[in-house]
């Protein structure tokens, strides 16, 4: 065998294909539990969202959770992914109960896995009404990158090109369509005091199917909307709703949408 041959070989065997079993591993939350350990709260505004709710402590917003050892707090995860944003919750609201909403099936095994005593894990997507929608789960070489999964074809697969891929090779990419069912979360009738939603462009909808839960219950929202900051917060506004984004001074400030991630308090009445 050519030497050259024989390294490749070695290469393959010793490093390439085991970093590949990793890499494939570790982008379907197989080592969510391991981060845990190492970094709980993977986004500022989870590590500082306490000191935002005590600094409205004194206003009309969220009674519930001004105390974070209560036992009555209901968190709502939409768009649960393996269970990151929930766990770092969990950390926030240790006797919290958390409803895990992800419809995502190459996940939703993984997450129920990663579950804690108090979660429920629903494999079912939210929506403006109960239908049926089409996620596009890309991948690349057999790799799934599920936190890129959209209902947008375009949102799926815009992250993977030769730009983030060395030696990008388009043969080796794919979406792949899942039909999922979806409801609406005002047909739950539940009464939550945290409703986190990352779903990758469902947010308008999402709340859409939430308005009269949100007008009865007044929740802290913790929405991912960096390219839909202005509808959701044109939707939210009428309902008391300021948005709050943390800034590089490291404080929290009356949002101007530059943030990913954006906290929409309830602190005055509807007009």
């Amino acid at each position: 065998m050519p030497v050259n041959l024989l390294r490749k070989l070695i290469f393959n065997v010793v490093i390439r294909n085991p970093l590949r079993l990793l890499y494939k591993k570790y982008q379907i939350g197989g080592f969510e539990r391991v981060r845990r350990m190492i970094f709980p709260m993977y986004e500022k505004e989870f590590r500082f969202l306490l000191e935002l709710i005590d600094s409205k402590s004194n206003s009309s917003c969220h009674p519930s959770v001004s105390d974070s050892e209560s036992a009555n707090i209901l968190v709502l995860d939409i768009g649960a992914n393996v269970g990151q944003s929930a766990y770092a919750l969990t950390k926030l609201f240790p006797f919290s109960k958390v409803m895990c909403f992800e419809p995502n099936p190459v996940v939703l095994k993984q997450l129920k896995e990663n579950s804690l005593e108090r979660w429920e894990t629903v494999g079912l997507g939210l929506s403006g009404n109960a239908t049926e929608i089409t996620l596009n789960i890309p991948s690349y070489n057999g790799i799934y990158f599920t936190g890129l999964t959209s209902i947008d074809q375009n949102s799926a697969s815009r992250f993977l090109n030769s730009r983030t891929i060395w030696n990008f090779k388009f043969e080796k990419f794919e979406l792949e369509p899942h039909q999922v069912k979806t409801k609406d979360l005002d047909s739950f009738e539940f009464s939550p005091d945290i409703i986190k939603i990352d779903t990758e462009g469902m947010e308008i909808s999402i709340l859409n199917g939430a308005l009269n839960t949100i007008r009865r219950t007044h929740p802290i929202l913790m929405v991912e909307c960096s390219e839909t900051f202005s509808s959701v917060e044109e939707l939210l506004e009428p309902l008391g709703y300021i948005a709050y984004e943390y800034s590089q001074e490291h404080n929290w400030t009356k949002s101007m949408g530059r943030n990913l991630n954006q906290v929409f308090l309830y602190e005055n009445d509807e007009d």
